[in-house]
């Protein structure tokens, strides 16, 4: 499967720009994840913009709390050794089980404490965070 519709690097901001989708990320999370850390390689900073607006609560979605998914996200991200990371999620029930998640990361490897997280519902003034704009 051709993950870089995905996965793409923005660089004129230097922001890698993901899109979560959750059967993609069951099926294929070590390609992704590969795909994610070639595409960080060499660059100035590891920020990304993840777009979880595919992310339901519902259906295969649903898939998105299990514990076996949860540790694929956790284990990947610790891979692309993010520094800074602005999640853009309409639905409230998302986020909140995006922030649930990023609680269990950090029970799971402490590590990610050191990642400046954030949430929001617009990809704009995500990526105005990011920049610093």
């Amino acid at each position: 499967m051709d993950l870089k519709e995905f996965v793409q690097y923005d660089a004129e901001n230097d922001v890698l720009m993901e899109t979560f989708d959750a059967d993609v990320l069951a099926e294929h999370a070590e390609e992704y994840y590969d795909l994610v850390v070639n595409t960080l390689e060499g660059k100035p900073r590891r920020y990304a913009l993840i777009d979880m607006r595919r992310i339901t609560m519902g259906g295969d979605s649903a898939q998105f709390m299990g514990k076996e998914y949860r540790q694929r996200l956790v284990d990947g991200g610790m891979r692309a050794k993010y520094e800074k990371v602005a999640f853009v999620i309409e639905h409230p029930t998302t986020r909140f089980f995006a922030k649930l998640m990023h609680k269990m990361g950090l029970a799971q490897n402490p590590a990610v404490k050191d990642i400046d997280v954030k949430y929001f519902k617009e990809t704009q003034k995500a990526l105005a965070w990011l920049i610093g704009d």
